[in-house]
């Protein structure tokens, strides 16, 4: 539906920009044969020559506005925003509609849900600073996920992989389980910067999994951490 609506639109600018390239001639035309013969049907004709090429104008008037509110609303879709860390560390550059939401956690530092309403990221983050000497990045990940299983019924979990995100290492893991009997798959992403360790807790519900993981691991990538002013 939406390509026929383009290619209606595509069509009657067309034929209004042609007629106002015509439109002139015509009037110029019948004008001078109207002057010369005295003739009321071309002095008739040249009337109606007129009020075509304002018909026109206001046509393409109304295409050119039409073109440009949804050439706003795809910029609209497609413009990523920035979505800062409560502490100021870091922050998210998604594509597509996202924006803040309040889901409750405890502790999180960024909750931020999509549009389709179904797609989620949660931010949680650790000092080194707060943590032993020898806590290493695949004990973080270890924690994290223990507190990524523990809302869930029946967690299964998917096979870790190594990462590397703006420069960080980082480990990510899929987690699948059950809340408030509704499936759940979580991305959890677990990044090492030189002063904090960052778990990005994004989810889905398990039946749109084929198109929200990639969209979700994408998100991921614009983890960018922010260099101290």
């Amino acid at each position: 539906m939406e390509e026929a609506s383009s290619s209606s639109d595509t069509l009657i600018g067309l034929v209004a920009c042609f007629l106002m390239g015509v439109v002139p001639i015509l009037f110029i035309i019948s004008l001078v044969m109207a002057i010369v013969r005295k003739s009321k049907g071309w002095a008739i004709t040249s009337m109606a020559t007129v009020l075509l090429g304002f018909a026109c104008f206001v046509l393409l008037a109304i295409y050119g506005a039409d073109q440009a509110k949804e050439e706003g609303v795809e910029n609209a879709k497609e413009a990523p925003v920035k979505f800062e860390l409560s502490d100021g560390s870091a922050f998210f550059e998604p594509q597509g509609i996202w924006s803040f939401v309040d889901m409750g956690f405890r502790d999180t530092h960024l909750e931020i849900g999509n549009s389709n309403g179904h797609d989620y990221y949660a931010v949680f983050v650790d000092e080194k600073e707060n943590l032993p000497a020898d806590f290493l990045l695949s004990d973080f990940a270890a924690v994290s996920l223990e507190f990524a299983k523990s809302t869930l019924s029946a967690p299964e979990l998917g096979e870790p992989k190594q990462v590397e995100i703006a420069g960080m290492p980082g480990v990510q893991q899929e987690v699948v389980g059950t809340a408030s009997n509704v499936e759940y798959v979580y991305l959890c992403t677990f990044l090492e910067g030189p002063d904090r360790y960052y778990h990005l807790l994004g989810w889905t519900q398990v039946p749109y999994r084929e198109t929200s993981l990639p969209q979700l691991e994408s998100v991921a990538e614009t983890f960018r951490e922010i260099e101290p002013k």
